[in-house]
C-alpha cells in the first residue's frame, strides 16, 4: 500500500466486500481503518482500528448500498498490511428479463421495485461501465458504457413491485445492445444483452 493507503475501485456497484489483512512474517504490525464509499463518494460503511499484529490473517467485511470504492489505510506503518482473499458481491436490487425473438415483439419484465415508484430503461452498445449524465441519477454508476441513452417513458411499478410491458426490438439492436433498468432511488437491474 503506497503511502499506507490501498484504494480499490469496482467496475460495478457492490453490496458486500470482504478481505483479509495480515502483517509480514516477523513483524511490522499495523492498525488499519477500512472505508467503503458509494457512487456519490458518501461513506456507507467503515471498520476502524483493525489490529494486524502478525502474519495471521484478520478478516474485514464492509456492507452497504452501491459500494464502488474501498480504502484501507494503515495508521502506524507506511508500508501497510498484506491484502488477500478478496471477495465481493454484486447484487442488483432490480431484476430485468426480456423474452422473445430478436427481432420481434418481446415481453419485458422488471421486478424488485418499490410499488408506485418509477423506473427508466437505459441502453448502450457497450457494457464497459460509466457514470450516468442525465436525470435525477446523474453521477450514479451504470454497468453500461458511454453513450448511455434512456427510453423517454418512465415505467411505474405495480403493487407487486413489477413492470410488465411489450417492446418491439428492431433487427439493428440484436446482438448489439445492452439494456439496464434504473429506478427513482438510483438502484440498478442486471444487464441484459439483446
Amino acid at each position: 500500500m503506497p503511502g499506507g493507503t490501498l484504494t480499490i475501485d469496482y467496475a460495478a456497484q457492490q453490496s458486500s466486500v470482504s478481505f483479509t489483512l495480515n502483517a509480514f512474517d516477523g513483524g511490522y504490525a499495523d492498525v488499519a481503518n477500512c472505508y467503503a464509499y458509494d457512487t456519490f463518494g458518501n461513506l456507507v460503511d467503515s471498520v476502524l482500528g483493525v489490529s494486524i499484529p502478525d502474519a495471521n490473517q484478520v478478516p474485514v467485511t464492509l456492507s452497504g448500498l452501491n459500494i464502488i470504492k474501498v480504502e484501507v489505510v494503515g495508521t502506524i506503518q507506511s508500508w501497510g498490511a498484506l491484502f488477500d482473499n478478496h471477495d465481493y458481491t454484486t447484487e442488483y436490487p432490480l431484476f430485468l428479463d426480456i423474452v422473445g425473438p430478436c427481432p420481434g415483439t418481446n415481453a419485458v419484465s422488471i421486478s424488485g421495485g418499490t410499488p408506485g415508484k418509477f423506473c427508466k430503461i437505459m441502453y448502450s452498445t457497450s457494457n464497459a461501465g460509466s457514470v450516468i449524465t442525465f436525470g435525477s441519477c446523474t453521477g450514479s454508476w451504470t454497468d453500461l458504457g458511454v453513450p448511455v441513452r434512456a427510453l423517454a417513458q418512465n415505467y411505474k411499478f405495480n403493487a407487486a413491485g413489477e413492470v410488465n410491458i411489450s417492446r418491439k426490438i428492431p433487427a439493428s439492436a440484436c446482438g448489439r445492445i445492452y439494456v439496464q433498468v434504473i429506478d427513482n432511488n438510483c438502484r440498478l437491474s442486471n444487464v441484459f444483452e439483446l
